[in-house]
């Protein structure tokens, strides 16, 4: 029997009730093994919202000596650390790979993803960016006030453009060089 025979709506839980009775019986997950995990988590339709978990699960990864970590390992690491208010690590997390894809001109990263309302997790959370650096009409930056830490924006994404110290309601996108602000619009609200 496999993943493909029960169909996404019940194999996959069964999959991960299935590896998660194997770890409580003493069963050490590698990389293989925890891959699989994280990516029966992102196809479930409750667990692709279990950051704590799929978060402890990447850092498994990450010490794992046999693994060498992905650059999409470290996007989603990156997103998890900002879902689950750990903003300082998140940061780090981007810069070291914005530094990775510099260093070794690894292939760019086409992902995206958004910081995620914690009441209802399929929805955008709804932020605030005070604009703290206007540098042309498509680069500026500014004061994300829920996470304190200073992100950019374009300008003319906003209707009508934010001028300088004006608050401006946003949405954070996540890309590859880490999180954006961008109208709420952009993510359907």
């Amino acid at each position: 029997m496999t993943l493909r025979d029960l169909g996404d709506d019940k194999g996959v839980p069964q999959a991960l009730q299935i590896m998660d009775q194997a770890e409580q019986r003493g069963v050490q997950l590698r990389w293989r093994s925890l891959l699989f995990v994280l990516s029966l988590m992102r196809r479930h339709a409750t667990e692709k919202y279990s950051f704590e978990k799929q978060l402890g699960l990447y850092v498994r990864l990450e010490s794992d000596p046999d693994y060498e970590f992905r650059p999409i390992d470290q996007f989603r690491t990156a997103v998890l650390c900002y879902q689950t208010n750990r903003y300082a690590e998140g940061q780090e997390r981007f810069r070291k790979l914005r530094e990775r894809i510099r260093q070794t001109g690894e292939a760019v990263l086409h992902v995206r993803d958004v910081w995620r309302d914690p009441s209802n997790p399929e929805q955008p959370r709804l932020t605030a960016i005070r604009v703290t650096k206007l540098i042309t009409e498509w680069r500026a930056y500014g004061e994300v006030t829920d996470f304190h830490q200073t992100i950019p924006l374009r300008p003319r994404h906003f209707e009508p453009p934010p001028e300088l110290h004006h608050v401006e309601s946003c949405v954070v996108r996540f890309e590859r060089n880490g999180p954006l602000a961008v109208p709420p619009r952009f993510e359907g609200l």
